[in-house]
């Protein structure tokens, strides 16, 4: 009876599947071993989409109690609840990667594994990190509380990357699916098998490896030897190998048998074809395999002057790393002859000190059977050093390794430029962080990406608490501004210029720190921003000092204003009656009134810069005429112009209406027009014009007098600046007249402006919004 390939495979797999059911002997298991894990680290242990408890874990421990004639109980579940539940007792084994800290709590035993912690980075990024050292600059998804996330935050400043720290494995594959980072952190199996298509798509970048043990928690003696005695049996019978092939090589959720059912219906359906093809055996195949003989000897030919012209270093070792090839490349830039390389090893190029690393990454490369990259340094034969970057691959036939195939390049230049980079960072961060300034860097979307030893002491929080986190989630940040903060992050992103602006932080003491901020977006060669860096400096001391002195100055003005203003009515009152009956003594109540009016006049300046200082002067702009405006300022001045003898020439605006409050309005032209005729010499004149000048109405007051020097120029709106400083300066005045009508201007929309030479007069021009613009 002749079966079909179908008909074969399937009784194959039935046979299989039969023999992977067999009942065990039946022996009464002799005690229970309660086994905690993680419901979602695929393909070590997991739970899968039937709610069942799979991976390479489960069926080794399966194995193991089965092999010691125990009972297993498995519990998965969250690996925070796993690992506090085996502290306390609640279960007798884990699987856990080495720690010294883990050696000392609990009873590890064999090996099983090696884990390999990597960065799935995104295809197309300008450049990809080398390892460990040269994560600055991107964005790394991590799950809160792993390995790679303690790991990660634990780098220095200079070196550490930017965490987008997430609550599950799975959310940081969703973030990076969406492109939201540049790169996700996790176990390298676990990522390809629960990044699917994704991984295969990504650049690995290996970041660590750890050796993975089976642990049993202390006062549990009784089962170590059991457990290792099974695990030994495991590995001689070749059980072991066969789970790490079923679970461990592929990191797909298939079962032995769903693995090798189709290959084993293809293997029987080629049989069935052999046979049948065997009978038609005849003389044209003779021809074929002579025809297919040469163009294999071409092809090699090809092959063989590929290889020896390449530009790259290519070689090939035994199981052992003794070299079997190398190319004439090799040999040029190694500096040995072919006999020479032939009689090494290929961990004798090797730099001593990176002789063990590279041992463990390359033994993690063959268990995984898969083609690594590694960076490392190498002696050539004259005793220089130079760097290779090395993409291995082992070579398999069947189930043995023969060894490994390796493609190698200088790259030392590279490594070069980047250790010198490292090096420079590593400087600026020193400077940054031995810096009295706070300065903190944050991403386009408000993460933190460094954060200094000043903003460390102040907050009392360690950088590596805060690195990956919102600004606006930090815990010393006052409830009442964590809105105003996020939304404020967009603005400063805009922003074109630095921008100033105050936070109060919870310092490490528990008092608040105001904290006075320029800001500054940092832009990439296409305009985007990258990063916000932000220098702060403490000024509650001076903020206080500051409020001190506002609140002294307003109490000490009234306090002078209130005698004052009964002073000068007294006075008034003595000069409209005539009471003193003598000239000269209403000469001298005159006087005595003029310079009360003067006082007054101080007081009130001073009150109103305390009021600009602490931000409380108060303007009520509304759509008016500009007419008006010019023309009682004008006539406020027109006495004292009068007596100088200067002439104010002012024709009527021919300008739209403004956005202004008329009385603050009035305050400043009358300041303008004051200082202009103060200025100006008797005989001269004052001109006022009006000119629009796009959403804005210019006034400019110009005089004809001595003018302002070049070099006082910037410093005239400064509080208390005059151009004649000295006690015996020609005209008086506090010198806080234009700092006042300046803000006045600027608390309406517009602003003051001078031009001047000296010699030649000067024009000071305020501009106001045109109303409905």
């Amino acid at each position: 009876m002749v079966l079909r390939p179908s008909c074969l495979g399937l009784s194959l797999a039935l046979v299989l599947a039969a023999s992977s059911h067999a009942s065990p002997q039946n022996t009464t298991p002799a005690a229970a071993i309660v086994y905690g894990g993680d419901r979602e680290f695929p393909p070590y242990e997991y739970v899968d989409e039937q709610g069942r408890e799979q991976g390479f874990n489960i069926h080794l421990m399966r194995a193991l109690a089965r092999e010691a004639g125990m009972a297993v109980e498995i519990r998965l579940g969250p690996r925070e609840e796993r690992m506090t539940d085996f502290d306390q007792q609640k279960t007798d084994v884990m699987f856990l990667s080495f720690s010294n800290e883990r050696a000392k709590r609990y009873q590890l035993l064999d090996q099983t594994w090696t884990l390999a912690q990597v960065l799935m980075m995104r295809p197309g990024l300008p450049r990809y990190p080398q390892g460990l050292d040269d994560l600055w600059g991107f964005r790394i998804a991590v799950d809160e509380g792993s390995i790679n996330h303690l790991l990660l935050a634990s780098l220095p400043e200079a070196r550490r990357p930017t965490l987008a720290i997430v609550a599950t494995r799975g959310d940081a594959i969703r973030a990076f699916e969406r492109d939201e980072v540049d790169g996700v952190a996790g176990n390298h199996l676990t990522m390809r098998f629960m990044m699917g298509q994704l991984a295969a798509d990504a650049v690995e970048v290996p970041l660590i490896s750890r050796p993975y043990h089976m642990a049993v928690l202390p006062g549990r003696e009784h089962l170590v030897a059991p457990l290792r005695a099974a695990l030994d049996h495991l590995k001689a019978t070749g059980e072991f190998d066969r789970l790490v092939e079923q679970y461990l090589t592929t990191p797909v959720r298939r079962s032995w048998l769903d693995r090798y059912a189709a290959a084993l219906s293809v293997a029987g359906g080629l049989v069935l074809l052999l046979f049948v093809g065997g009978t038609a055996w005849n003389r044209s195949l003779h021809k074929q395999v002579q025809a297919r003989t040469k163009a294999v000897e071409r092809t090699e030919r090809r092959y063989r002057d590929l290889i020896d012209n390449a530009n790259d270093m290519i070689y090939r070792t035994d199981p052992f790393s003794r070299f079997t090839f190398v190319n004439p490349v090799a040999t040029r830039i190694l500096g040995y002859s072919e006999p020479e390389l032939l009689a090494m090893k290929y961990f004798e190029l090797m730099r001593p000190d990176w002789v063990p690393r590279a041992m463990v990454f390359y033994e993690q490369s063959a268990r995984s059977r898969e083609s690594t990259y590694l960076e490392f340094p190498v002696r050539r034969k004259d005793g220089s050093e130079i760097w290779v970057g090395q993409q291995v691959r082992p070579i398999i036939t069947g189930d043995r390794i023969e060894g490994f195939q390796g493609m190698a390049r200088d790259v030392t230049d590279r490594v070069s430029a980047q250790a010198e980079l490292r090096s420079e960072r590593d400087f600026v961060s020193a400077i940054l962080d031995t810096a009295p300034s706070l300065v903190m860097v944050l991403d386009a979307q408000g993460h933190v990406a460094r954060f200094n030893r000043a903003c460390e002491v102040l907050s009392g929080t360690p950088s590596s608490e805060v690195a990956g986190r919102p600004i606006w989630d930090l815990p010393f940040v006052l409830d009442e501004d964590r809105a105003g903060i996020r939304e404020g992050i967009p603005r400063l992103a805009q922003s074109t210029v630095p921008v100033n602006l105050d936070r109060t932080w919870v310092g490490s003491s528990g008092g608040r720190h105001v904290i006075a901020w320029t800001v500054m977006a940092l832009r990439d060669p296409a305009g985007a921003t990258t990063y916000l860096i932000g220098i702060g400096s403490d000024v509650t001391m001076t903020r206080e000092l500051e409020r001190l002195k506002s609140q002294f100055v307003s109490m000490v003005s009234h306090e002078l204003r209130t005698p004052l203003t009964s002073i000068r009515a007294s006075m008034q009152l003595l000069i409209a009656e005539a009471m003193t009956g003598n000239e000269d003594a209403d000469q001298l109540v005159r006087v005595a009134l003029s310079n009360a009016d003067r006082l007054i006049r101080i007081v009130n300046d001073i009150l109103d810069m305390s009021k600009i200082e602490a931000g409380e002067m108060m303007v009520s702009p509304q759509v008016t005429r500009l007419a008006p405006i010019v023309e009682d300022s004008v006539r406020a001045v027109a006495a004292v112009a009068r007596d100088a003898g200067v002439t104010i020439v002012h024709p009527a605006p021919d300008v739209p209406t403004v956005m202004a409050d008329p009385d603050r309005t009035v305050q400043v032209l009358v300041n303008l027009l004051s200082n202009a005729v103060k200025h100006a010499p008797s005989g001269s004149s004052v001109e006022v014009t009006a000119v629009r000048e796009g959403p804005l109405v210019a006034v400019a007051v110009r005089d004809h007098g001595p003018g302002i020097p070049a070099h006082k120029v910037d410093f005239i709106f400064e509080p208390f600046t005059q151009l004649d400083g000295s006690d015996t300066r020609r005209i008086a005045g506090t010198g806080l007249g234009l700092t006042i009508a300046r803000a006045l201007a600027e608390k309406q929309g517009g602003t003051i402006r001078v031009a001047s030479r000296e010699g030649q007069g000067a024009t000071f021009t305020m501009t106001l919004p045109v109303a409905g613009d």
